[in-house]
């Protein structure tokens, strides 16, 4: 902003130095002939000319950067429609088990993604071979092809830049209707993408949702003996009763803040249903 200050400064002093000498010289010669009044012209011309560069130049300048710094200034990513499908498919299969804070995980299985900041290349390879690291807790192919592709590249884009700001996906959490109809097999299958809510079926098996994840334990055993409000408090506090083979932290403990209390309620009864046999 000085450079742009002292830019400004020295176009209009030379457009006044330029009127001065204008005038001066009309003065001198004496007479108001039709010569000295088209010179006296010129001169304001010029003049014109060179303040209105030097006003004009650091205006736009000024503009441009304003528009800059209102897009970048919350230090958040716009992301490309192939990026938000990315977004979308990192809550579904990936969240549970790794932190990123774009889309509100905080998955303690895997490495911390906005701790590494993983290459686009990087990622691809993951998820195309899987990680032996965490006791193999990474299966090779969870996405594939151009979804693999759209996957690395969000993470790419976002890993350590903190909250995602997109408009798109700004619009998708803050104008969902608080009456909207939930459906919880869709929550327990896909997660919530607009609030970086993870998939429960990318981790545990229930016949009833159609789901083969592996990661966690086969609710369709392991929840026999529960009820609705028992896998309730499961769901918000993930340690409080660790399946057998299993360890803490595996299960993601942002439920209660990624899923609202009408979702966690419908997301509970479902699964008490659909493991006793009532659905």
């Amino acid at each position: 902003m000085f450079a742009v200050a002292i830019f400004t400064a020295l176009f209009v002093t030379a457009g006044l130095a330029v009127i001065a000498t204008a005038f001066a010289s009309s003065r001198g010669e004496g007479g108001e002939g039709r010569g000295s009044g088209t010179g006296k012209l010129l001169y304001v011309g010029v003049a014109i000319c060179v303040v209105g560069i030097g006003l004009g130049i650091p205006g736009l300048l000024i503009v441009g950067n304003g528009e800059k710094t209102s897009r970048d200034a919350s230090g958040g990513v716009v992301l490309t429609a192939s990026q938000e499908k990315g977004r979308v498919l990192f809550a579904q299969n990936c969240s549970t088990c790794h932190t990123l804070q774009a889309s509100g995980a905080v998955g303690q299985t895997g490495p911390n993604l906005d701790a590494i900041h993983p290459p686009e290349a990087l990622t691809l390879n993951a998820i195309k071979i899987g990680r032996a690291r965490g006791a193999g807790n990474m299966p090779a192919g969870l996405v594939t092809g151009e979804q693999a592709d759209e996957v690395a590249s969000y993470v790419a884009a976002v890993a350590g830049q903190g909250q995602v700001v997109n408009e798109n996906m700004a619009a998708a959490t803050t104008t969902k209707p608080a009456a909207a109809v939930i459906d919880p097999k869709k929550i327990f299958v896909a997660g919530d993408p607009a609030t970086g809510a993870a998939s429960c079926g990318s981790c545990h098996i229930l016949k009833a949702a159609g789901t083969t994840g592996a990661t966690g334990p086969n609710l369709d055993e392991f929840l026999q003996g529960d009820d609705a409000a028992g896998i309730l408090e499961m769901i918000v506090k993930p340690n409080i009763e660790i399946a057998k083979g299993y360890t803490k932290g595996i299960m993601p403990a942002s439920y209660s803040t990624t899923l609202t209390k009408a979702q966690l309620k419908a997301l509970s009864e479902y699964i008490d249903k659909a493991v006793h046999g009532k659905l």
